[in-house]
């Protein structure tokens, strides 16, 4: 499988995880911060423009800085526990969710995000668009995309789009992350990455994980997660009913290179090695990417030095 993380990181926002982080992240920036409602359609669709990035990435790195620390948390468990006799369905479990924080810290690192909005949010959204535009449309709380980006004259505006209420958080997640991932392999393209053909055809391979039966149903870790968790399915519970290939892939979960990471197996036939697989290149993307972060925050009490304890701490035990 490509190795994404060192595109990833060049495509992060400046000084990410350099200064210390504000607390609850964007959704405290969207109640404090400085900006100005540029369209409100529908209210649907929210665009926000004279972002100041100075102000901003204090708060995009707190979500960053919690989504790749529980990611990494996570996965070390993950690993710590493979192999174990009685813990397959545990170690799955963890990496579910390692990949699934993984994914989040991935988009925060790139400027986007999934993120609930609620109504200190959205009341302090509604009173700046009713004060820009002759037309403001109601903005409800719910589950929403944003997109941080650089406009053409310079400046840093953002866009946040409704998240369709009939996706519950996870499915509706994985839906979002899918299609971060297309854009950031057009992106790679669009500025010339020195790796672009390996992103566009990484981003590829991965997505067969993610929307397996078409591209309009990208939620398929989701759906073997719930599975898994909730209805016992796929032998992983007792009486346990996996054979020894599938067992062996769940037992070699561990911290290693994104690039020894077998992403050949089928998610219809062999589901729960494509799951475990896929989670685990999430989290070792995590674990690259925030190790170069970590090198380039050598602040005290900022995202380098929680990083580097983390990693510190996982080599103790």
């Amino acid at each position: 499988m490509a190795n994404l993380s060192g595109s990833l990181y060049r495509s992060a926002l400046p000084r990410l995880g350099q200064e210390r982080s504000k607390v609850e992240g964007l959704r405290t920036w969207l109640e404090v911060g400085s900006y100005r409602v540029d369209s409100n359609a529908d209210g649907n669709h929210i665009a926000l423009a004279d972002l100041r990035i100075a102000e901003l990435m204090p708060f995009v790195s707190y979500d960053y800085e919690r989504f790749a620390l529980s990611s990494l948390e996570s996965f070390q468990q993950a690993a710590e526990r493979a192999g174990t006799p009685n813990a397959v369905c545990w170690v799955l479990l963890q990496s579910y969710y390692a990949a699934f924080f993984a994914a989040h810290a991935l988009m925060r690192a790139c400027g986007e995000a999934f993120v609930k909005l609620e109504k200190p949010q959205t009341e302090v959204l509604q009173t700046s668009s009713d004060a820009a535009l002759t037309q403001s449309v109601a903005i409800e709380p719910a589950m929403y995309s944003l997109r941080i980006a650089q406009t053409v004259s310079g400046g840093i505006s953002a866009d946040l789009k409704k998240v369709p209420s009939k996706f519950g958080a996870h499915e509706g997640f994985w839906r979002v992350f899918d299609e971060f991932l297309s854009r950031f392999a057009s992106q790679a393209v669009g500025r010339h990455d020195p790796e672009a053909h390996l992103v566009v055809a990484g981003v590829a391979e991965y997505q067969r994980f993610l929307r397996p039966l078409g591209p309009w149903r990208s939620s398929w870790l989701s759906a073997v997660r719930n599975e898994i968790n909730y209805q016992h399915k796929h032998g992983v519970w007792r009486p346990r009913s996996l054979d020894k290939r599938t067992e062996a892939t769940v037992a070699s979960i561990s911290i290693a290179p994104s690039s020894t990471v077998r992403l050949d197996y089928s998610p219809m036939t062999e589901t729960i090695s494509a799951f475990a697989s896929a989670a685990r290149y999430l989290a070792t993307l995590n674990v690259e990417v925030g190790d170069v972060v970590a090198a380039n925050a050598t602040a005290a009490r900022c995202f380098g030095s929680l990083w580097r304890r983390s990693r510190a701490d996982a080599r103790r035990t």
